[in-house]
């Protein structure tokens, strides 16, 4: 095996195809919570700048989808609306997350392809082992960005989809 380089200046100057990727992936994941933060201010019949600080007081998403998922399959239930997709759309979301943690949390090293070599202290345990030293390939990285393309797309159809309730007659 080849010796591997890390610490030594950033390894990821020598693969910017990889960190152009990693970047879009890693800022991908703002908007999609933003477009969630934002169905859930429509859901709620609030306004966004009430609903932002009060999800972004939790300092991880995880935490922002745990607070909004229940809150939002409720309301959409109470509409008699598709809870299917949008708890499909949740799950996928936490996967997402999940991946962009990954990527922007890793220890990135280099032989004669860039590794994931670790991932920095603190990162939950939801890790395995397998996410650990080993090659980082180009399609990796263009299968989650297309996946946080796909699920930008499915929140904002799903949106469409609301119906403000309409106030009943007094």
């Amino acid at each position: 095996m080849t010796a591997v380089t890390f610490g030594v200046g950033p390894v990821l100057e020598d693969y910017p195809e990889h960190a152009k990727l990693i970047g879009i992936i890693v800022t991908s994941w703002n908007d999609i919570e933003h477009a969630l933060v934002m169905l859930l201010a429509l859901c709620m019949g609030q306004q966004f700048l009430l609903i932002h600080p009060m999800v972004y007081a939790l300092r991880n998403s995880v935490a922002r989808l745990d607070i909004m998922e229940p809150t939002l399959l409720e309301l959409f239930k109470q509409q008699k609306l598709d809870t299917k997709e949008l708890a499909s759309i949740l799950a996928e979301a936490r996967k997402v997350a999940k991946a962009r943690n990954m990527y922007a949390h890793a220890v990135y090293g280099a032989s004669d392809t860039l590794r994931i070599l670790d991932l920095q202290e603190g990162i939950p345990a939801i890790f395995t082992q397998q996410d650990k030293n080993r090659p980082l390939k180009i399609e990796e990285l263009t299968d989650a960005l297309q996946r946080s393309i796909s699920l930008s797309h499915r929140i904002a159809t799903l949106s469409q989809t609301w119906r403000t309730p309409q106030p009943k007659p007094a």
